[in-house]
């Protein structure tokens, strides 16, 4: 599996291709094309409310620059699961948990900061959590599985 022999390196350089949506991305190093998926948040998928923000967001930080790719682990759809850091430092995943487009995921490699910047945006009632009846994309992701079945 090719997201395996990355996983070796401890950081690498890429221009990002392309923004699928507010938690991935397609970046070329080279002539290697790769998806890959941000580390530590979860931002809401198309179809809920502020999915377009969040993809927009993370365009507008990322779209068509250089980034800094430090891979975390592959996810069962082989993509890369990575903290994606613009070039002048900032990471993707902060920023957009910060600003209430995206939802923590504290995982084996644990980010507190970015809890911190999840509380802070629920606190101030930023993007997601302005609406108090939103649901986490993985739960929006279980009832779209259940209604297409």
């Amino acid at each position: 599996m090719m997201s395996e022999r990355f996983l070796r390196w401890e950081c690498f350089q890429a221009n990002v291709r392309r923004v699928v949506d507010g938690d991935t991305i397609v970046i070329e190093r080279g002539n290697l094309v790769m998806t890959i998926r941000l580390a530590h948040c979860d931002a809401p998928e198309d179809g809920q409310p502020w999915a377009v923000n969040a993809y927009q967001r993370l365009k507008d930080m990322i779209g068509g620059k250089p980034v800094s790719v430090i891979p975390i682990a592959a996810d069962r759809y082989s993509r890369i699961v990575a903290e994606i850091m613009t070039a002048d430092g900032h990471d993707c995943a902060f920023e957009l948990v910060r600003d209430g487009l995206a939802y923590w995921l504290p995982g084996k490699k644990r980010r507190e900061d970015i809890g911190e910047a999840e509380q802070e945006a629920q606190r101030a009632g930023r993007g997601i959590w302005r609406d108090k009846t939103n649901i986490r994309p993985q739960q929006f992701r279980k009832q779209k599985r259940w209604v297409t079945k």
